[in-house]
């Protein structure tokens, strides 16, 4: 049981990474391209060894899904 915690604290500490790359990305206004980098790589891989940066597709997939969160919290502020 506990090393079926364990990866599901992976799993969302992966995500987290993947979040604050598509914040990188959107806050930066880099291209998708900027996570590609050998040196981003180096640094990720020194700090989360076992993360793998995602693909174009992924990372766009991503952004997609905070943008439609961040509209969806900005509707309901504004409706209240």
């Amino acid at each position: 049981m506990s090393s079926y915690i364990q990866k599901l604290l992976t799993d969302k500490k992966k995500q987290q990474i993947t979040d604050m790359l598509v914040n990188f990305i959107v806050k930066d206004m880099r291209p998708l391209a900027a996570v590609q980098g050998e040196g981003l790589k180096e640094i990720l891989n020194f700090f989360e060894p076992d993360y793998t940066i995602l693909g174009h597709r992924a990372l766009w997939a991503n952004n997609n899904l905070q943008y439609d969160a961040l509209r969806d919290s900005i509707k309901e502020e504004v409706k209240g």
